[in-house]
């Protein structure tokens, strides 16, 4: 590979990728020597949260035993100060001292374990380090810093954590720019993690336009990505950032049967939530007749796009007459408007999915019930129309058809989608577009971190005993 990849991977990206298990060589003067030259030329005016790949690269080839390599990490930091402002007061994501502790703490880390083996560090290395790093040692000592965060493993959730003096802060956007969220996509997604795509889309970008050798072999991870974020994201993220990503590379997952020009809009929301939910609302009786194909999905999503009113006109229809031909005589008790049979909320019968219309006789009259009036019948018994009671079959058959249809929310609830579907088709359908563009964020418990307490160790001892 060339040398422009290896320093694309260094300043931009994560140089795992590139060196694939090897480790930088500091003793080679012509590397380390084009690598200082490119992080001069890249840091300035850069957002702090970007500097984080270069941080993590120097974290994963750390070498405490070359002297070579102190001075290289002299070199950065000095960088960093010439450009942002060091804040020895305080401790945040946004001071550019928590990069340096992250690193620090891990170098501190590694010499303790020299230490207590038989491959120690030599002293003069060691006296190098507390000299020339001192004041950034001094501030970890003072507020107290242990840093941890998470590895990426086969179900993660990407958090980096800061203990000091009794507090804690966290965040979950450092992984992005490691481009950890594409190399191990199997997240857990946290509640701190919304709007991670926009985040994640926003990177690649910048790496297609201004390290293309490098986006290059990041993308060979563009698939697997995307198909664990189509399949296990919050429909929320799907619907708003998904296209992205669809944009920027043709090896971004699309579901079978689609072609990717018919892939955006309306159709990824369709593809994304259950065959059940989007055959529902696309006016279909998913739970007494089944789902629809995703090829027939494809076909009515193109024509509810192209005009939504007469699509549900069409579906009303249709409604009517499955209506009229399961009434055996012509004499429904309910309310009529404008030759439409109304419920009890003066609304069209029709107008409700099939699947949310019964209709039962009593005393030689039809009576025509929906989703919405059911709950009050079950619970009370009775028909509100005549005040009979209704048969116990009935009842049975709204219960088992409520849970049903409870069963198909509460699975989207998993992905962080909050609907009701109490209404008519086109209120569903509203009622989804909408309530799918909100966060709804589902909290993970007991994430494992990943921890290193470098605070008493024999670096501090030295420093301050």
């Amino acid at each position: 590979m060339s040398s422009q990849i290896l320093i694309e991977s260094f300043c931009y990206g994560n140089i795992e990728l590139f060196l694939k298990g090897k480790k930088i060589n500091y003793n080679d003067e012509d590397l380390l020597m084009r690598l200082r030259e490119n992080i001069a030329k890249c840091i300035p005016n850069r957002e702090i949260e970007t500097l984080w790949s270069i941080m993590h690269n120097i974290q994963n080839n750390i070498d405490v035993r070359t002297k070579n390599f102190f001075e290289f990490v002299r070199f950065l930091f000095d960088i960093f100060d010439k450009n942002y402002i060091s804040d020895y007061t305080k401790v945040s994501f946004d001071n550019i001292l928590t990069l340096k502790c992250f690193l620090l703490n891990d170098i501190n880390y590694i010499i303790d374990a020299y230490s207590i083996s038989k491959a120690t560090v030599d002293t003069d290395i060691i006296q190098y380090y507390t000299e020339n790093f001192r004041k950034e040692l001094e501030y970890i000592n003072n507020f107290r810093i242990i840093t941890t965060f998470n590895i990426p493993s086969n179900y993660w959730v990407p958090e980096w954590t800061i203990n000091y003096n009794q507090n804690i802060i966290k965040t979950s956007n450092i992984d992005i720019f490691l481009d950890h969220t594409i190399i191990y996509p199997n997240i857990n997604y946290a509640s701190n993690m919304n709007d991670i795509l926009e985040k994640i889309a926003s990177r690649l970008r910048f790496l297609k336009e201004h390290c293309k050798d490098y986006y290059n072999i990041l993308e060979e991870h563009m698939y697997d990505f995307t198909s664990h974020v189509f399949l296990y994201y919050p429909y929320y993220e799907i619907a708003k950032y998904y296209e992205c990503f669809v944009e920027l590379s043709d090896k971004t997952f699309i579901p079978n049967d689609i072609p990717r020009e018919d892939f955006h809009g309306l159709a990824v929301i369709l593809y994304v939530i259950p065959l059940s939910l989007s055959s529902y609302i696309l006016g279909f009786p998913c739970i007494s007749m089944g789902s629809l194909s995703s090829k027939l999905t494809n076909r009515f999503a193109k024509e509810i796009i192209s005009n939504k009113e007469k699509y549900f006109h069409n579906i009303e229809e249709k409604n009517k007459k499955i209506m009229e031909t399961s009434m055996f005589v012509d004499n429904c008790a309910n309310g009529v408007e404008d030759s439409d049979v109304i419920n009890l909320l003066y609304k069209p019968i029709k107008s409700y999915n099939s699947d949310d219309i019964t209709t039962i006789m009593s005393n030689g009259v039809y009576f025509s019930f929906t989703y919405p009036e059911y709950d009050n019948i079950w619970t009370n018994g009775y028909n509100p129309y005549n005040r009979e009671k209704v048969p116990e079959n009935f009842i049975k058959h709204i219960k088992s058809y409520t849970d049903s249809k409870n069963n198909i929310i509460r699975d989207c609830s998993y992905r962080g989608l909050a609907i009701k579907l109490e209404g008519t088709m086109e209120e569903n359908f509203d009622e989804l577009v909408q309530n799918i563009q909100i966060f709804k964020p589902t909290m993970y418990e007991n994430d494992k971190y990943f921890e290193r307490d470098s605070l008493i160790n024999s670096i501090f001892n030295s420093l301050f005993t």
